[in-house]
């Protein structure tokens, strides 16, 4: 994600453009709002990673990390 604005402490000024700016400016970011996983995603993972009576088929963390790794997708965190 890229700063939309930076901000100088100091002289509390800010600007829009980030070009040729010193380390002392802050990057400021847009707010994100976080984007939560469906139903339908969330059952189509524990599907992928369990069998028909419930139990994990693929290792310990793998349906975790799934879910952790969709989510990331979602919210652009990568």
């Amino acid at each position: 994600m890229k700063p939309v604005l930076w901000y100088h402490p100091v002289s509390q000024r800010v600007r829009y453009d980030g070009a040729g700016l010193g380390r002392s400016w802050i990057p400021l970011y847009r707010k994100h709002e976080w984007v939560e996983l469906t139903a339908e995603e969330i059952n189509a993972i524990y599907v992928q990673h369990h069998n028909q009576f419930g139990e994990c088929i693929s290792g310990d963390w793998g349906y975790e990390r799934d879910i952790e790794a969709k989510l990331k997708e979602k919210n652009n965190a990568g």
